[in-house]
């Protein structure tokens, strides 16, 4: 018998403005912009299966984020 998948739907574009609401403190409550996205080949099902790379404006950083670790950004 087949598994059925899992996936979790792809929560934001590259482009979008999102907030960090995870738990990296260096990270908490920056608003960052969407410049990648990529599904990973094996996820959880309890986890996003999409990760997100968050650009940061203010100090040209960078970094990469789960779904559930980002909210839109009003």
């Amino acid at each position: 018998m087949q598994t059925p998948s899992h996936k979790t739907p792809r929560r934001f574009s590259v482009g979008d403005r999102v907030r960090v609401v995870g738990e990296a403190p260096e990270y908490q409550g920056r608003i960052g912009t969407i410049t990648n996205r990529y599904e990973l080949a094996v996820a959880d099902s309890q986890r996003d299966s999409y990760r997100y790379v968050v650009f940061f404006i203010e100090d040209g950083a960078d970094a990469v984020f789960y779904g559930f670790e980002l909210e839109m950004a009003s």
